[in-house]
């Protein structure tokens, strides 16, 4: 959805109304609202803009993400809510609190998908302190800390500068290791990434040297 500010919303509406990557909707949920073409965007209200829901593309939904195509389509759909709830919010990341109401999933539901992608590299969680609740208690109302987990993707995790990555052979090896042990060889892109310790923004250019490395050595 868009800012709640008619100003904001009608500068991003008349920057990105006819941007190929994006779609727009007049409904409040992409689901069931009716898809706008070109010349309906062009005519529109100002006043409606503000109701406007906007989608991104799968290729730009990817790479907001840092996932490839095959990774994130091989979760499913349940798990792709979640990924793109956590990872719509990049470096900040999103509170276990909220999930529920923002993927519409009951706890435990929801509880099993964290795991599963966790476990998988793609989301990482870090203790937090939920202080947004509000309790009644014989001295009135308050706010309370509630402990929880903030979640985010697993390429917004901050990377330990101690151990530094580099591309010498025995990365290579560790490589090979880790797909040798892999059903059919496979890994997910986040998930061989997080083994090797080449995660987050810092370590692109460790990934790539790593990756032409095996390319050269004949490993993939």
């Amino acid at each position: 959805a868009l800012p709640k500010d008619a100003r904001v919303c009608t500068f991003l509406f008349e920057h990105l109304r006819h941007h190929p990557q994006l779609s727009w909707y007049s409904g409040s949920d992409e689901g069931h609202g009716a898809a706008l073409g070109r010349h309906a965007l062009s005519a529109m209200d100002t006043e409606r803009i503000p109701k406007l829901r906007v989608v991104a593309s799968l290729r730009v939904r990817l790479w907001v993400l840092g996932m490839d195509k095959t990774g994130y389509l091989g979760h499913p759909a349940p798990a792709r809510c979640v990924i793109d709830e956590i990872g719509s919010r990049g470096e900040m990341g999103v509170l276990q609190t909220f999930l529920p109401k923002l993927t519409s999933m009951g706890n435990s539901v929801l509880f099993y998908y964290l795991k599963t992608l966790e476990a998988s590299g793609v989301v990482s969680r870090q203790a937090q302190t939920d202080v947004t609740t509000t309790a009644t208690s014989s001295f009135g109302d308050g706010q309370v800390g509630i402990h929880t987990w903030k979640y985010t993707l697993s390429r917004f995790e901050p990377v330990e500068r101690a151990a530094e990555a580099d591309t010498t052979p025995t990365m290579l090896d560790r490589l090979v290791s880790l797909l040798s042990g892999a059903p059919h060889c496979l890994l997910p892109i986040a998930e061989l990434r997080r083994a090797m310790g080449v995660r987050g923004n810092d370590k692109k250019r460790v990934w790539t040297r790593l990756q032409k490395n095996a390319i050269q050595a004949g490993l993939a």
